[in-house]
């Protein structure tokens, strides 16, 4: 896929979920101590992407069908408008996430590569959430019928290894609540690395939310960690989602 490079530019989060610009500079080194060692969402963050999403309009994602309806298909994608950081209608900025800078580090980024557009986090402690709503009746059964399987890239440009947690929530206006369902977390290299895991079936109050949050933990400030094409593939509960 060819993708055109694009200026770096920075922001935390408003209700539209735009980026501010501004040049990220060096961030000083940091003690794995002064950040928390957990990537959590508060429900203020599933506030405002909720609001962001009524109100924004964000492409498609690509490669796949999205899930239209909580039953009908075996194969679809959730519909996270932005994953690829190609939003046709808004290149320079990371609209559809929202962007939290760490103690020594700033908020992630919109950066680049020859071939791509990229979510850039420049050090330790940087976050950067995303969200899609699921459709109606998908987390009211007990007994879980789909399978949801968090995936995306990731690699360190850089000298040194970058160390990256990546997390699935679910949250519900109607609860005033947001709850972790599963993480994992890596150590990535000069080389782009698959990342994925997944859960089997969601309960939690209508209309429901699913969220991936993405945080840097290490503090090796002359590697940026990368990160790109961040999907949720939901498939009926035993059937193996395709390689992409």
């Amino acid at each position: 896929m060819n993708k055109k490079n694009v200026l770096l530019c920075s922001g935390a989060l408003a209700l539209a979920l735009q980026a501010g610009a501004v040049q990220a500079g060096p961030a000083p080194l940091a003690s794995a101590a002064d950040e928390p060692s957990r990537l959590a969402v508060g429900f203020q963050t599933l506030l405002e992407l909720s609001q962001a999403l009524r109100n924004w309009t964000l492409p498609k994602p690509r490669g796949m069908v999205v899930c239209a309806d909580s039953w009908s298909q075996d194969l679809c994608r959730v519909g996270l408008g932005n994953g690829d950081f190609e939003d046709p209608n808004d290149p320079e900025t990371l609209s559809g996430w929202s962007l939290k800078e760490g103690r020594y580090s700033p908020a992630p980024y919109l950066g680049s590569t020859p071939t791509s557009r990229v979510l850039a986090l420049q050090g330790q402690g940087a976050e950067a959430v995303t969200g899609a709503f699921l459709p109606l009746g998908s987390t009211i059964s007990s007994a879980p019928q789909n399978t949801y399987t968090v995936k995306l890239r990731a690699r360190g440009s850089g000298p040194l290894p970058a160390d990256v947690d990546v997390a699935l929530f679910v949250g519900s206006e109607a609860s005033e609540s947001v709850r972790e369902l599963a993480s994992v977390s890596r150590t990535v290299g000069w080389d782009w690395e698959n990342i994925d895991f997944k859960v089997d079936g969601i309960s939690s109050p209508a209309p429901a939310v699913l969220l991936v949050g993405i945080k840097r933990r290490d503090n090796n400030t002359p590697t940026m960690l990368q990160v790109d094409d961040v999907r949720i593939v939901r498939t009926r509960l035993g059937v193996t989602p395709p390689a992409e």
